[in-house]
């Protein structure tokens, strides 16, 4: 939308002269020749392009935009209260109020055209973000950053060690062979510091049945359980 209002060349000339700041990802050739963006840099970049566009935007549409981008960045907290799930809801009908404001600028434009509806299943998606909040909790905890960076570990790195031929049956022994090397020298750093080599969990396990006589009695009473 940013793009159609004010530009490709504007947008990425204004990315291009922000500030390097310690924390944010900078931009010095923008960002329209970019062919892919990773979830991260979506997310980088979600963070100053409000700053980047400035007043090259029209008031009547920077408002649904932030309030798009505030249920963004509220949406990935780790913790939620009632007034966070208020807020949730609050930032997506601003949106939906002053949406069109987006379309009257010129935001609305595909390759054949303005686009005159918003059937868009990203924005019918957040409608259940505040919902699924409040029934199965944050939904940080549904991210596929560890599988994405598990996929480069597990996958690519493995891949770029083989010999491109039967890649499963040499991904299997990397893997493998990578887990011992790690167990080996988490076991000689232990011996060289004289730390104990017994399981830290039975102690706990001894210390809860201390604290808990209930603990003790369930175990001898069900000792498969």
């Amino acid at each position: 939308w940013i793009m159609n209002i004010i530009g490709v060349k504007e947008l990425d000339y204004r990315l291009s002269i922000q500030q390097r700041r310690i924390g944010t990802q900078s931009w010095p050739n923008g960002i329209s020749k970019l062919k892919q963006l990773t979830g991260r840099e979506h997310g980088e970049l979600e963070k100053i392009i409000i700053a980047a566009a400035g007043d090259a935007l029209p008031d009547t549409a920077m408002e649904p935009i932030r309030s798009l981008l505030d249920f963004i960045f509220q949406a990935q907290n780790l913790v939620f209260y009632d007034k966070t799930v208020t807020a949730l809801r609050h930032n997506l009908a601003v949106f939906h109020h002053f949406k069109d404001n987006i379309g009257s600028a010129g935001g609305c434009r595909g390759n054949r055209g303005p686009i005159g509806h918003w059937n868009i299943p990203k924005i019918e998606l957040m409608h259940g973000v505040a919902d699924s909040v409040v029934l199965l909790g944050a939904p940080h905890q549904w991210t596929s950053d560890v599988m994405e960076r598990c996929h480069i570990t597990h996958v690519k790195v493995p891949y770029r060690s083989s010999n491109h031929r039967d890649f499963e049956r040499q991904c299997v022994r990397y893997l493998d062979h990578a887990e011992k090397v790690c167990l080996f020298g988490f076991f000689t750093r232990l011996v060289d510091s004289g730390s104990s080599l017994l399981n830290e969990m039975v102690n706990e396990a001894e210390d809860m049945s201390m604290n808990y006589p209930e603990m003790m009695w369930i175990s001898h009473c069900l000792p498969d359980e």
